[in-house]
């Protein structure tokens, strides 16, 4: 697996209860789009043709961190490739080297 970073722009949801009564006046503020806009920088890990999914981090094998889906009805901009094409992938040491370490599992086993 080698994910490239990527940046996506997508629009969210947003809950209108501040825990208590809301002024119907406040509404309309709430209905503006780029209130609700997001951007997201990650490894792209996965697409199907509804959503993408997007890692926070990675290792060197294929353990992945803060995996979020977003649908893609949501998404306005990207994913744009965040790496020119040709340079080596992240997660590579001086002369070419693996890593060694790997994150143990949530068992605790490597």
């Amino acid at each position: 697996m080698n994910p490239q970073p990527v940046l996506v722009g997508w629009i969210d949801s947003t809950l209108l209860d501040s825990g208590g009564w809301v002024d119907a006046a406040d509404i309309p503020g709430w209905l503006d789009p780029a209130a609700m806009r997001h951007e997201s920088v990650g490894y792209l890990v996965g697409e199907t043709d509804q959503a993408i999914a997007l890692a926070g981090s990675r290792n060197s094998g294929d353990r992945l961190a803060g995996v979020m889906t977003i649908p893609k009805v949501a998404i306005v901009d990207g994913p744009t490739r965040l790496v020119v094409e040709g340079l080596k992938p992240p997660l590579q040491e001086p002369l070419g080297e693996q890593r060694a370490h790997r994150q143990p599992d949530a068992e605790g086993s490597s």
